[in-house]
C-alpha cells in the first residue's frame, strides 16, 4: 500500500475515506500478528526540527523537549522566525492602510492596495495566532499526542474553520492580484475611462473579489464527502484534504472545482500581465517616432509611461507570488517522484510551504522599493517613535535635575542672569 494514501473512518458517516492530501499527515503501516497482517495509523513524517529516526529513537510516548533527536534550539529559532515574520507583515500593511487613509484624495490604485494589504494581514494573523501556538504545544507533546491530534481533527468544527480561514489568505491574495492586473490594463488600454471610473465601482470590484476569495475558500467545505479539513503536525496548520468514499468514487467535479477557482485565476492573471506588457511595448514604441508631430500623442505617451511604472510594481508583486510558491511545487513534485519520503520529506516540506506564505512580505519589499510615499511614511513612523522615546527621556533626565537642585536647609542657589555661573550663599547663623 503506497504511503501517499491512507483509509480512515469518515466523521458523518459509517464509511471509510481514503486521504489524498498533497502530502498526507498520516498514513498506515502494516502490522503482521497471530491474527494477520494489520494497519494501524501512524504519523506521515514527523516534526522537522527532529531527525528522521525520532520515533523509533524516543517512541510515541515521549515528548519532543525530552526527545535527544529533537533540536530545542532550533523550535526556539523557528517561533522566533515566524513571530518577527508576522510581526513585520502585520505593522508594515497597517503602514499601507494608514498610509492611504491620511490622504485628503486617493487614487483607486492605492485602493486597490488597501484591499491586497488586508489579504497580506491574514497571512501574518495566521502565523500568530494559530502558527505558533501549535508550534509551542508540538514542543511538549508526545508523538500519541500528535498522532491524536491529527485524527481527532478529521471534520471538526475546529480545523473547517482554520482550513477556510487558511485557504482565505491564499484566495483573497490571489484574486486582489488578479483585480490590480485587470486595472492595469484597463487602464493602459482605455485610459479616459479609467481615469472617469468611480470609486464606488472600484469599491463594488473588491466587494466581488474577496465574495469571490471567500467563496472559492469555503468551496471544500461545501463537499464534505469529497474534502476534509485536518491538522497537519508538519506544517502546524490545518487545510484541506480531498477524499473518496469508495475505490470507484469519481473525483473528477472536486478536481475541476480547485482547478477553476484556483489554477485557471492564476493563469487568467499571468495572461493580463503578459497582455498588458505587449500594448506598453508596442504604444511607446510606435510613439517613439510620432512624439513630435502630435501634441495629443505626446501627453498621451506621458500618461503611458507613468502607466507603465504602476504596471511594472503589479507585475513585480505578481512574479514574487509566482516565485515564493515554485518551492512547494518542487517539494511535492519530489514526493510523488520517490525523491522524498515520508521519513525526509517534513523539513524541505515545512521550509517550503512557509516560502510559500511568504508572498505578504515579497508585496512590503516592492513597496518600500518602488514607492516613495511609503518609505517616507515608515520614516515619519520611526521619527514619530523615536522623538515620542527622546521627548520622555529628556522629561526624565529634568525630572531628576529638578530633584537634585531642590535646595537643602541652609543652603539655596541663584543664576546670574545671562550666564551660567552659580552664586551658593550661606544664610547667617541665628543665635
Amino acid at each position: 500500500m503506497s504511503t501517499a494514501l491512507t483509509w480512515i473512518p469518515h466523521p458523518h458517516n459509517d464509511t471509510q475515506v481514503e486521504l489524498i492530501a498533497i502530502i498526507p499527515p498520516i498514513h498506515l503501516l502494516p502490522v503482521v500478528g497471530g491474527n494477520g497482517t494489520t494497519f494501524e495509523d501512524v504519523l506521515s513524517g514527523f516534526q522537522a526540527f527532529c531527525s528522521p529516526d525520532a520515533l523509533e529513537q524516543c517512541g510515541y510516548d515521549t515528548a519532543v523537549y525530552d526527545c535527544s533527536s529533537c533540536s530545542v534550539p532550533l523550535y526556539g529559532f523557528f517561533i522566533a522566525l515566524v513571530a518577527i515574520f508576522g510581526f513585520i507583515v502585520l505593522v508594515g500593511n497597517s503602514v499601507v492602510i494608514w498610509t492611504v487613509s491620511r490622504k485628503k484624495k486617493t487614487s483607486n490604485f492605492e485602493v486597490l492596495k488597501v484591499s491586497l494589504a488586508i489579504a497580506d494581514i491574514l497571512t501574518s494573523i495566521q502565523m500568530i495566532v494559530i502558527s505558533i501556538p501549535n508550534i509551542a504545544w508540538s514542543l511538549h507533546s508526545t508523538g500519541e499526542d500528535m498522532l491524536e491530534a491529527v485524527t481527532d481533527s478529521f471534520g471538526s468544527s475546529a480545523a473547517t474553520s482554520g482550513g477556510i480561514f487558511f485557504v482565505l489568505g491564499f484566495t483573497a491574495s490571489l484574486f486582489n492580484l488578479l483585480l490590480l492586473s485587470a486595472q492595469r490594463l484597463y487602464a493602459v488600454r482605455f485610459p479616459m475611462r479609467y481615469k472617469l471610473q468611480s470609486k464606488i465601482t472600484v469599491l463594488a470590484l473588491i466587494g466581488v473579489a474577496w465574495a469571490v476569495s471567500l467563496f472559492a475558500a469555503c468551496v471544500p467545505a461545501l463537499f464534505p464527502d469529497m474534502y476534509l479539513y485536518s491538522y497537519n503536525h508538519v506544517l502546524f496548520l490545518y487545510y484541506p484534504t480531498l477524499t473518496l468514499t469508495s475505490p470507484n468514487v469519481d473525483f473528477a467535479p472536486a478536481i475541476a472545482l480547485m482547478v477553476f477557482f484556483y489554477a485557471l485565476p492564476y493563469l487568467f492573471m499571468l495572461s493580463i500581465v503578459v497582455a498588458t506588457a505587449l500594448y506598453i511595448r508596442k504604444f511607446l514604441y510606435k510613439s517613439r517616432d510620432l512624439m513630435g508631430l502630435d501634441s495629443h500623442r505626446r501627453t498621451r505617451t506621458q500618461v503611458m509611461k507613468r502607466e507603465a511604472t504602476v504596471f511594472v510594481t503589479v507585475a513585480i508583486m505578481i512574479i514574487g507570488f509566482t516565485l515564493t510558491l515554485l518551492p512547494l511545487l518542487g517539494v511535492v513534485s519530489a514526493f510523488y517522484a520517490g525523491s522524498l519520503t515520508t521519513l525526509t520529506y517534513s523539513q524541505p516540506y515545512l521550509i517550503a510551504f512557509y516560502i510559500a506564505m511568504s508572498s505578504s512580505l515579497v508585496n512590503l519589499m516592492v513597496y518600500c522599493y518602488r514607492n516613495d510615499s511609503y518609505r517616507a511614511a515608515i520614516r515619519r513612523s520611526l521619527c514619530f517613535y523615536w522623538d515620542n522615546q527622546h521627548s520622555e527621556q529628556s522629561t526624565n533626565i529634568a525630572h531628576d535635575n529638578h530633584q537634585q537642585n531642590i535646595p537643602t536647609q541652609g543652603r539655596h542657589q541663584t543664576a546670574k542672569t545671562g550666564n551660567s555661573v552659580l552664586r551658593e550663599t550661606t544664610p547667617p547663623k541665628q543665635v
